[in-house]
């Protein structure tokens, strides 16, 4: 998939200052508990990185992991999306109106579950990867498979997978749930302001068939395939990610600690997170990064998707 390859190669510097981010009150450099501990800026990690050895190289550390797993992530994750939601509609409890408003959340919750577990091993590596400082130490993605391996046994490929499912997990459910109420409601609203599609010549918008407010028959007012549902898909996949990302987002930074730091339990390392931040506020470290790759990276995967699936092959 063209879409998602170039989306991850533009993304990854600034998934590689988010996870720097997140792990800077580990680096050995650095004293915690000093009374001039102060917690670095992303702007503070971007200069630290290109200062770095390889230089702006660096801020594409981790691509091809990248590469390798966002391909057939989003393949697994969409089929099994569109598989739960079959599953789901056909299933007695599909009877129940409220069921019906949350059985996006339930598929999509579903789906993250079985890609998470089929490419949590490369997203170690990746993660490993992308917060390496060492140069000097061979960070290939077979070189650190066999010495995960060797170390910890092959249950070592999936350190972290806990809490990488607790984000993933409701994360989508937000996502599908805010996704299918936003979009209907966005529709609308675009159809009402159809007043700036007046020149039907230039922008090939007719109303003639048009039923006010009714929202099954918007498709039909759109002559251009560029313009048939796209800007209220790709709208709605914007704010539910952006809402998706802020509620899940204590357990990506507890993610990222549990792959690259050995911790009993997910516990221990969210008590330690913030024992190190300081506070609780630790556990947002790198928020803003995280909604620059999410918000358009879940716009642009809804949108395509839902175009090339109304295509008639």
């Amino acid at each position: 998939d063209i879409t998602n390859t170039k989306q991850t190669v533009t993304l990854n510097p600034i998934n590689v200052i988010k996870i720097r981010l997140q792990n800077q009150t580990y680096m050995e450099s650095i004293n915690v508990n000093s009374p001039h501990f102060k917690r670095v800026s992303a702007s503070g990690i971007f200069r630290t990185i290109i200062m770095e050895k390889s230089g702006w190289r660096n801020l594409w550390v981790g691509v091809t992991s990248g590469m390798l797993l966002s391909v057939p992530n989003t393949v697994i994750y969409m089929t099994s999306y569109e598989k739960a939601k079959e599953i789901l509609s056909n299933s007695i409890v599909s009877k129940s109106p409220v069921f019906r408003h949350v059985s996006p959340a339930v598929a999509g919750g579903i789906a993250r579950l079985i890609s998470v577990s089929i490419i949590s091993p490369l997203e170690l590596i990746r993660t490993i990867q992308t917060a390496s400082t060492d140069h000097s130490k061979k960070t290939s993605i077979l070189s650190l498979g066999r010495e995960i391996v060797h170390k910890d046994g092959f249950a070592g490929l999936y350190r972290g997978w806990l809490p990488t499912v607790l984000r993933d997990c409701p994360y989508s459910a937000i996502y599908w749930l805010c996704f299918e109420f936003c979009r209907p409601i966005l529709t609308k609203n675009l159809h009402q302001l159809q007043g700036l599609w007046k020149d039907k010549e230039t922008q090939n918008f007719s109303l003639s068939n048009c039923n006010e407010g009714d929202v099954t028959t918007l498709e039909n007012c759109f002559e251009s395939p560029a313009l048939k549902s796209s800007t209220s898909t790709f709208l709605s996949g914007s704010l539910a990610g952006l809402i998706a990302a802020i509620c899940t987002h204590p357990f990506d930074v507890l993610k990222t600690q549990q792959q690259l730091h050995y911790h009993p339990t997910a516990i221990i390392t969210m008590k330690d997170i913030i024992k190190r931040g300081g506070s609780w506020t630790a556990l947002y470290s790198g928020l803003s990064m995280r909604l620059s790759t999410v918000i358009p990276g879940g716009a642009i995967m809804v949108t395509v998707y839902d175009y090339v699936k109304s295509i008639d092959l």
